[in-house]
């Protein structure tokens, strides 16, 4: 048996045999089919990705195609439908299955793309909700440069959707593409699947055949109908045991489902009255025998509701008010849009069973409601943790517990006691108090929180917590979670008011040494190390995105700190926080069409590092891009207005030094191209032409009289980007396997401008650079048409890069071994820089000042050396015929680690210029282990550090970056796991962080208990290790299952530090 196969449990597949063999003689058509043609196979060279319901009638299904000759790779449609004992069975003979009842959503789509992945690559899709097509579809267009078509995710189900796809093109460029153009045909089951293939083929973007099962006479007229007719009395039977024979039961619709509905229920006796807004088929009803009438008539006085429309609100929340006590309630089509089962989340809930709920209405009556649920708390002789009161009362229907003098056990000892509480019992959103919050680090003490949980509303909820911080003194926290039909909205706030300091022995120890030696006054010596010391401190964080299922789309990204200190001293901040320099507030709205894309963006920044600058401000920034393709033509039109602003602030401030001023102005950018993209099954070849433009209308106040205050330039450019794709199939070490070979080609020509009008334009030598930057060299940038970010610079470029990919995948597609290695030629020297260091003529001619700065390197001014090492590198890297070399190693070594390697080699020095590795590992029992390493070669800076107020001399700082990160969590004993960090630096010889902790996980209850020593710093990254201040803590999160939790601050910092640790999360809920 294969091992390439996800299942709930393999061992299920005996039960599932047994159930397949009764299902056979059921199925009499399939096995006809096997009979007759098993021996030919004429489905043989077919292979098929299967995206439908996997239960026992579908596992027929799959073994006939195997009998007849087809690979079938399998996954289910609906997260929810799979019946696990079916999918085991066909797993265990041999079928490549990936399917759970109840996976996620991210799972979901991880599994369609395991379908997907035979050696040859698939060649036929049966599909039922369109899952399948619309995976490849969408991925193709996107690798055909539609990039914006999943950037901005609508939906839950969109961001799992997206991300896959980006998933797979990092994976295997191209596969979409070369997917399609393989797909010979897709069959498509459901009414909805097959709404999106009419629609994409009206469209022209459905590039294959596709049979409309849906409205065959088999499926619409006997599944729909017959199917229905046997499945809805045996579903309400095993939810709730009732008979049905002379109870009244509502059928609404009467379509093909309503139809079989309606006679199953007239079987097992009831009275049944159909509610209908088509008269034709309310007429077909009535000529059935059946009462026709509407809902409002019989909403009182019947006993069963089944919609079978699949249309929205068919019931809602005031027909359900309305309803008998133990009124029964379901459906068969999509349950979240018929019912309004949103609106009911606010009444007393009990779960009954699996998919069976009661609740309980404001009136007293109570309905059976045929759904999903469950309830997790410990076995009753566990004494795993235990509440008691004197006045304890635990309301299961309400999901409340409340109590008076209670007291917590943990295996029988008392940890907690308070004199009241409420608190939510179980999974249910309900008000009341979580457990309290421990911490402490060696700067804050003692730090305690009480958060309370306000569930509001179904759609929002709002949480508090008050804190008490030993050495700080007491604060608030807040958080408000909203979600309406077009918004996404969270607010975070916090607030300390008077703060008492905090008390950080480090810095006490190095400031009593300046204090003895008389470098300090007392008065400096109690400023600096209570900086805010008194001072109201807070936060204020906002993100929303709106638009949801709309062309129109909005987003609002605003954070703001009252000082720069806030997250290190409050958040006990992690490595990510302490290197964050900029706090962004930003707020966008658009509209999409089927071409255009028009938006408009503010975005400011709060710097939170000392004297660094501020970005500018963008105030506003317009766009209106286009897009326009017909047949294998495509054009691009990109269109954009800035308005950049900056808080002007004076560095220098003796008298005879010229005000520094930050320039500003506007800013248009134009890019048009048009390209012409050819696709093959062995290759492609996109020749593409276009021009930039570029204008700005400075300002006056700050630029020197003589400049320029209108610069603009307009480039022309061209490229050829093409590529052909090898296969052969081999055997080693007695496993087969598939390879390509890939080599590209991609050629690019930009004229030459000359960019001098945008430097040197104010007293002080400031240049026009409002948003850009270098790009950081990499296997990615080989094929980037520029080597900046932003949009100050237009490339001067007449390069090609060669690349050559080969890749080794095994007989289930996965991809065991990819090698790529590639490299620029450069015909010219690239004389657009980010500054103007160095003229153009210079840049020609670099030999006399490379003999300069050569002879430099060996001075006794530690200045000057240093500053000539970094020109040598800056002008090499302007004035070399050939970039560096650049590779990357990627894989699977085995079904759970994973490896990579990303590196540039240069051939200049001879030396590795920068470089990453990674190897990790993570299982289906939540086990992971990620060991990465990552090397930047960097020039050396001499930095002034007078600034930093421990400091007065001038240090020369290594910039290279050489850090190792393993990262852990693993079984040591029972359900005990060891949790475990170290990041250290080998540059500077320190640990950036070191975590180590212990984690208890059962059915009862989690608990994290973990020590930490981290950097607390704003110059992590650039200053010496005696230089940097480091803090420790020890934190503690406890979560009683079904009793609610206490504590995410370790959550949030694994999350940060440890890969993997939220699909951990995910996987365990």
């Amino acid at each position: 048996m294969s091992d390439d196969y996800i299942v709930k449990d393999i061992d299920l597949a005996d039960f599932g045999r047994k159930e397949l063999d009764i299902a056979e003689t059921e199925m009499p058509g399939l096995m006809a089919l096997r009979a007759e043609y098993g021996e030919a196979k004429p489905l043989k060279g077919a292979r098929i990705v299967g995206s439908l319901h996997m239960t026992i009638q579908t596992a027929v299904l799959i073994e006939t195609l195997v009998d007849l000759g087809a690979d079938v790779r399998w996954a289910s449609c609906n997260i929810f439908s799979t019946q696990d004992h079916a999918a085991a069975a066909i797993a265990a003979g041999g079928t490549p299955v990936f399917a759970i009842k109840g996976q996620t959503l991210t799972e979901h789509w991880d599994y369609l793309d395991r379908s997907f992945m035979f050696p040859e690559g698939a060649n036929l899709i049966l599909d039922d909700g369109g899952d399948a097509t619309l995976y490849v579809l969408l991925g193709a267009r996107v690798e055909a440069g539609e990039t914006g078509l999943i950037e901005v995710p609508t939906s839950e189900e969109e961001e799992a959707i997206f991300a896959q796809i980006k998933k797979r093109m990092a994976a295997s460029p191209g596969w979409f593409t070369k997917t399609r153009e393989d797909i010979m045909g897709v069959s498509e089951e459901t009414t909805t699947g097959v709404h999106r293939l009419y629609d994409l083929h009206k469209k022209g973007q459905l590039p294959f055949p596709a049979i409309n099962v849906n409205d065959s006479v088999t499926k619409s007229k006997f599944d729909n109908k017959y199917g229905c007719k046997e499945s809805l009395v045996d579903g309400i039977r095993r939810a709730t045991d009732t008979m049905m024979a002379g109870k009244v039961a509502v059928v609404m619709g009467y379509g093909d489902v309503g139809k079989g509905s309606a006679a199953s229920l007239a079987g097992a006796g009831a009275r049944v009255i159909v509610t209908e807004v088509d008269p034709i088929c309310a007429l077909q009803a009535a000529m059935d025998g059946f009462q026709v009438t509407t809902l409002e008539d019989v909403v009182a006085t019947a006993d069963i509701f089944v919609t079978t429309t699949g249309n929205k609100d068919v019931i809602r929340i005031e027909h359900m008010r309305e309803m008998k006590d133990m009124a029964i309630v379901g459906n068969i089509g999509h349950f979240d849009n018929e019912i309004q089962v949103a609106n009911l989340k606010n009444h007393k809930w009990t779960n009954i069973k699996e998919q069976v709920d009661m609740i309980e209405m404001p009136n007293g009556h109570r309905l059976i409601l045929l759904s999903e649920g469950s309830f997790t708390q410990c076995e009753p002789d566990s004494d795993s943790w235990e509440v008691q009161g004197s006045e304890l009362r635990i309301d299961p229907e309400a999901a409340v517990g409340s109590g008076r003098n209670v007291r917590l056990y943990i295996k029988g000892v008392p940890v907690f006691y308070t004199p009241y509480i409420s608190f939510p019992v179980g999974k249910a959103r309900k008000s009341g108090f979580l457990f309290p919050e421990f911490g402490a680090s060696d700067d804050g003490g003692l730090d305690i929180s009480m958060p309370y949980y306000l569930n509001l509303a179904p759609n929002y909820d709002a949480t508090l917590s008050p804190r008490y911080i030993h050495s700080r003194g007491s604060m608030l926290e807040g958080q408000l979670r909203h979600l309406s039909e077009k918004f996404v909205t969270e607010l975070n706030l916090g607030y300390l008011g008077n703060d008492e300091g905090g008390d950080d022995k480090d810095k006490r120890g190095q400031l009593q040494a300046l204090l003895d030696q008389g470098a300090i006054t007392q008065e400096e010596f109690d400023t600096k190390l209570r900086p805010f010391a008194g001072r109201d401190r807070w936060l204020l964080n906002v993100d929303q995105r709106g638009g949801i299922g709309e062309r129109w789309y909005s987003q609002l990204d605003y954070t703001q700190v009252s000082d720069i200190d806030y997250f290190r001293d409050l958040e006990l901040a992690s490595l990510d926080i302490n290197s964050t320099t900029h706090l962004r507030k930003m707020g966008l709205a658009g509209y999409r069409t089927e071409h255009w894309d028009a938006g408009v963006k503010l975005e400011e920044f709060q710097t939170i590092v000392l004297d660094l600058e501020e970005p500018y401000r963008q105030l506003p920034r317009l766009h209106l891009d286009g897009r326009y393709r017909i047949g294998q033509w495509e054009m691009a039109l990109k269109h954009e207005y800035v308005r950049f602003d900056h808080r002007d602030n004076f560095h220098d401030t003796a008298a005879e030094v010229p005000r520094d001023r930050r320039l500003l102005g506007e800013r248009v950018r134009l890019d048009y191209s048009l390209d012409w993209n050819q696709e093959w099954v062995w290759g492609f070849f996109k020749p593409s032409a276009g021009v930039k433009s570029l204008a700005y209308q400075l300002d006056s106040e700050a630029l020197r009289p003589d400049v320029d205050d209108a610069p603009a330039l307009t480039v022309p450019q061209a490229s050829l980007d093409a590529g052909l794709y090898f296969e052969r199939e081999g055997s080693a070490f007695g496993f087969d396997y598939l390879q390509t070979f890939e080599p590209r080609l991609f050629y690019f020509y930009s004229d030459f401008e000359s960019h001098e009008d945008l430097f040197d334009l104010t007293a002080t030598g400031r240049d026009i650079d409002f948003d850009t930057s270098e790009l950081t060299f990499t296997f990615d940038g080989l094929f980037r048409d520029t080597r900046f970010s932003g949009g100050d610079r237009i490339d001067d470029a007449n390069q090609l890069t060669i690349g050559l990919t080969t890749r080794f995948s095994d007989e289930t597609g996965i991809e065991r071994l990819r090698l790529s290695l590639g490299q620029i030629h450069y015909f010219a020297e690239r004389r657009v820089a980010l500054t103007d260091t160095f003229s153009p003529s210079q840049i020609s001619d670099a030999d006399p000042l490379l003999d300069v700065f050569n002879n430099a390197l060996s001075s006794n001014n530690l200045r000057a050396s240093t500053a000539a090492a970094q020109q040598i590198a800056r002008l090499t890297d302007a004035t070399r015929t050939e970039s560096e070399l650049a590779g990357r190693v990627s894989g699977q070594l085995a079904d759970h680690w994973r490896y990579g390697l990303d590196a540039s080699w240069d051939n200049n020095n001879g030396k590795v210029s920068r470089g990453s590795a990674s190897l990790r590992y993570f299982d289906d029992k939540a086990r992971i282990f990620n060991i990465g390493y990552r090397f930047s070669r960097m020039a050396p800076q001499l930095i002034d550090l007078d600034a930093n107020a421990l400091i007065t001399e001038n240090e020369i700082i290594e910039r290279t970056i050489d850090q190792v990160d393993i990262g852990f969590i693993w079984p040591i004993a029972g359900n005990w796991n060891l949790i475990g960090r170290s990041n250290h630096d080998f540059t500077n010889d320190r640990e950036l962080e070191t975590l180590i902790g212990l984690e208890y996980n059962d059915c009862c209850y989690q608990l994290r208990l973990v020590g930490r020593r981290w950097l607390d710093n704003e110059l992590i990254n650039t200053v010496e290790d005696f230089d940097l201040e480091y803090d420790e803590g020890i934190f503690l999160e406890f979560q009683l299952k079904g009793l609610g939790g206490v504590g995410n601050k370790i959550s949030d910092i694994l999350k940060d530090g440890i890969v993997n640790f939220t699909r951990r999360e995910q996987l365990q809920r």
